[in-house]
């Protein structure tokens, strides 16, 4: 939730939106969040079996990573990737493959992120509330 506090300090042209309850933009609104500010910089994995990977074989056992910032960030794939451009997903919305699952990206049945249908629901009812906390502080002004 610090990272969308965050983008709404930097970008406070996006709080309106969010008022305005309009789900379609709340959902790309955190897409981009994800995207801009990955919940790791990387990810890793043991392979179950043994694939190979752009002609890259990787045996059984062997440790799998994914730097999820670069992913998130690479031109090739995201234009303009250093710009927080929530409209980006709005049309259309990712597919399931373009968003790493846990980075608000569209996932598969099977996977789990529990805390992602709440917390960006929880956002939309209070926008009015969101400011940064004053330097030294734990506490909401």
């Amino acid at each position: 939730m610090s990272f969308a506090a965050h983008a709404l300090y930097l970008w406070p042209e996006y709080k309106e939106g969010l008022r305005s309850g309009e789900t379609g933009f709340a959902t790309a609104f955190a897409h981009e969040v994800g995207r801009f500010y990955p919940f790791a910089p990387f990810l890793g994995g043991q392979a179950v079996t043994d694939p190979t990977w752009q002609g890259r074989h990787v045996p059984a056992g062997g440790l799998v990573l994914l730097e999820v910032y670069g992913q998130n960030h690479d031109e090739r794939l995201w234009k303009d990737p250093y710009a927080f451009r929530p409209e980006r997903f709005l049309d259309p919305p990712p597919g399931r493959d373009e968003l790493i699952p846990g980075a608000e990206g569209t996932r598969a049945p099977d996977t789990a992120a529990p805390a992602r249908p709440w917390r960006w629901a929880s956002w939309r009812r209070s926008p009015s509330a969101w400011r940064p906390w004053p330097t030294g502080s734990h506490r909401r002004t």
